[in-house]
């Protein structure tokens, strides 16, 4: 993988204005996000990867008439934790350690009729572990599912 793992500081609502401006929202979806002025050190590409992903996820798994992925981010002194929330049709809990594994899929299909390829969240907690953290999943079916990660300053 080629992701620079050089530090940057940089507020967290750049990062998330990137994102939106890189990802293709539908109208019916709404990407939010709290704590945009925190300053963060971390690898910008790096993190900007993992959150494209889960958004992506996020948004082409959403079967709500109004979608929404909120993201958040607090210090936690050696390190920040991330969320991306959103109120898609969840994950079976299951599944919940199975869906990090290189070429798993729930089988489940996208709103364009799709069935992942199972990339993504492999990518998104290597990613997670060379910047020094961990990536934890909660979801409730029907209402949604929190990514929760980690990365060290």
């Amino acid at each position: 993988n080629t992701t620079s793992l050089a530090k940057e500081r940089f507020p967290f609502g750049d990062i998330c204005a990137q994102l939106k401006s890189i990802l293709n929202i539908p109208a019916n979806v709404e990407l939010t996000y709290d704590n945009g002025d925190m300053q963060l050190y971390v690898p910008r590409n790096a993190l900007l990867q993992v959150l494209i992903n889960l958004c992506v996820n996020a948004i082409k798994y959403n079967d709500k008439e109004h979608g929404h992925v909120h993201l958040s981010v607090t210090d936690k002194g050696q390190y920040y934790r991330f969320h991306v929330k959103d109120n898609g049709p969840g994950i079976p809990h299951a599944e919940f350690n199975r869906i990090f594994d290189i070429f798993s899929t729930l089988g489940q299909k996208d709103r364009y009729n799709n069935v992942g390829q199972g990339i993504g969240l492999s990518t998104v907690k290597r990613l997670v572990e060379r910047m020094d953290g961990h990536i934890t999943v909660e979801s409730a079916l029907g209402t949604g599912s929190t990514f929760t990660f980690t990365i060290s300053k």
